[in-house]
This record gives C-alpha cells, sequence and structure tokens, in this order.
C-alpha cells in the first residue's frame, strides 16, 4: 500500500497538470487539450511518413495490443507522441495522460537496446508506477472520488462523466480507499 505522503506527492502532481488547463475542482479533464497546452503534439503511427510498413502492419494490424502510446524526442527538443489509434478512446486518454505524466514527472525517455539480436526497450519500474498514478489521479482527483461517493455515484457514473473506463475508476477506489456504491442494474 502507498504511503500518505506518496499519495499526497502524487495528488499535487496531478492538481499542476490540471491547473495548466485551468480545470475546476470537480471538472474533466481534456488530456488532448493538455498536451497542446503543452505544447506537445500527438500523431498516429499512419502520420509517420518514414515508418516501414512491415512496422507500421505489426504495430497497427498484428499486434495492436502490444502497446498504448510513446514519446518521441524531437531533434529540434519537440515533444511528439505517438497514440495506438486501435484503442477505445478512454484507453487513449488514459495512456496520454500516463505519458504527459512522464514529461510533467522530467523522466528520463526508455531506450530501445540490442540483447543478442533482439530489441528490447529499457523499463524504470520506479517512473512507470509514477507516471500511471500522477495520469490516474488528473483524470481523477482525490476531490472528484470523494464527491462521487458523497453524492453516491457509482464507478460507471464517474467513468462515463470523466470518461476513464471503470477499471481506472476502481483502480482509484483502491489506491485512495475510497469505496463508491453499488448500483443494481
Amino acid at each position: 500500500m502507498a504511503t500518505q505522503q506518496f499519495l499526497n506527492w502524487i495528488e499535487g502532481k496531478a492538481q499542476g497538470l490540471r491547473n495548466v488547463c485551468q480545470v475546476p475542482t470537480f471538472g474533466r479533464l481534456d488530456p488532448f487539450e493538455l498536451a497542446h497546452a503543452l505544447h506537445v503534439e500527438i500523431f498516429r503511427p499512419t502520420d509517420i511518413r518514414a515508418l516501414d510498413p512491415g512496422v507500421l502492419n505489426q504495430l497497427t494490424l498484428i499486434d495492436p495490443g502490444a502497446w498504448s502510446a510513446g514519446m518521441l524526442h524531437g531533434p529540434d527538443g519537440q515533444k511528439l507522441i505517438v497514440l495506438n489509434p486501435i484503442h477505445d478512446p478512454r484507453r487513449q486518454r488514459a495512456s496520454l495522460m500516463e505519458e504527459l505524466a512522464h514529461l510533467s514527472l522530467d523522466h528520463k525517455p526508455s531506450r530501445l537496446i540490442s540483447y543478442d539480436s533482439v530489441i528490447v526497450r529499457t523499463w524504470n519500474k520506479t517512473e512507470e508506477t509514477q507516471a500511471y498514478w500522477v495520469g490516474a489521479a488528473a483524470l481523477l482527483p482525490r476531490r472528484v472520488m470523494k464527491g462521487a461517493r458523497t453524492l453516491g455515484r457509482d464507478a460507471a457514473a464517474v467513468a462515463a462523466e470523466h470518461m476513464v473506463s471503470e477499471a481506472l475508476v476502481h483502480f482509484r477506489e483502491k489506491v485512495l480507499g475510497i469505496r463508491l456504491p453499488e448500483i443494481a442494474a
């Protein structure tokens, strides 16, 4: 379980991202608007003209479930995020938020390395956890979750209102120890 200090740090970083777009306390954050405000361009794999057709086929047809989003750094310092166009829009919003959280937390980009002629990506568990948790908190802050509980809103209603998945709502319930009511269908 996360410490209260870590949770407070997460909520503070998330609020900083919400402040960029001046989102009201209980308002819905639009990650695409945030990306624009942070001068980050968003692309689909099909937008990358130099991408090998075999790689494009792998990313979009053969194994589109193997990736969600990734940030590229242009030679002029420009930040570019490539989103998986196959994923549900709610998943795209969460993936974009995670990438924007990496940027706001000043995480170093992962690298591709060759290991016995196999290309692998470096992965930092701490940074990935931080980025996911901050991104999730920016989309569903503690105040939103507490307000939803007070108003008797269930996970499906919160997910619909904030355009996130019910799984993300349940993640925030678990992290925060805030149980939303279950409404029978």
